[in-house]
């Protein structure tokens, strides 16, 4: 359910994804970076590319480093920032419904990231 987004334009958006028990969810490869946010329920998820998953459970500590290919639970509170181009599956394991909240935006072309008329220090 799109909770933020304007037509003709690919991003910033923000949306929520409810995953009823026994449901999993394969995504593929996006230009986008999304902040994911566990928001109910637990999912078990897997990536193809390392995350760091900051715990609800431990906050103010660094992060959970998890390995690509590596499945791990995401419980409410828990947060993660996925890269451009990683694909993966969400699975819903319990016996409630699970929900993420997620918001992406495709980051600028590296030359767009440069500012007009700056020269480089040198």
């Amino acid at each position: 359910m799109p909770l933020a987004f304007v037509p003709g334009q690919e991003a910033p958006t923000l949306y929520q994804l409810t995953f009823a028990p026994g449901t999993t969810y394969a995504f593929e490869p996006a230009p986008e970076i999304s902040l994911v946010y566990a928001g109910a329920g637990a999912v078990t998820v897997t990536l193809d590319a390392p995350v760091t998953v900051t715990r609800a459970t431990h906050p103010g500590e660094v992060g959970e480093v998890v390995e690509a290919g590596t499945a791990f639970t995401f419980n409410v509170g828990d947060y993660t920032v996925l890269p451009a181009m990683v694909d993966g599956e969400v699975r819903n394991d319990g016996a409630g419904p699970a929900t993420l909240l997620v918001s992406s935006i495709v980051p600028p072309a590296s030359t767009e990231l440069a500012t007009p008329g700056a020269t480089p220090a040198g």
